[in-house]
């Protein structure tokens, strides 16, 4: 396993927690950071989780949809960036 984040500490931490073979530090809105630690991994790729991105919370009632959407259009596009480069 190999885990990839922007916050080097707290990287390192869940790192250490889960026994991860290696970490790197980049941002996933970064596309050539992301090309790069694709770019030079050894071998297949069995799998690939993104949890990149954050949500965004809001009571219902209080809820601004236009923040919302696009929340979940930047959580999309870099999914969709990283099955690109993974190809």
């Amino acid at each position: 396993m190999i885990l990839a984040g922007r916050n080097p500490d707290r990287l390192l931490k869940a790192a250490t927690e889960l026994g991860a073979l290696s970490t790197a530090t980049f941002d996933a809105d970064d596309s050539a950071a992301l090309e790069a630690f694709f770019g030079h991994l050894e071998g297949p790729i069995d799998h690939v989780t993104v949890t990149a991105g954050g949500p965004y919370y809001a009571p219902l009632a209080e809820m601004d949809f236009d923040e919302a959407g696009a929340t979940y259009d930047i959580d999309g596009a870099q999914q969709l960036l990283v099955a690109r480069t993974t190809e």
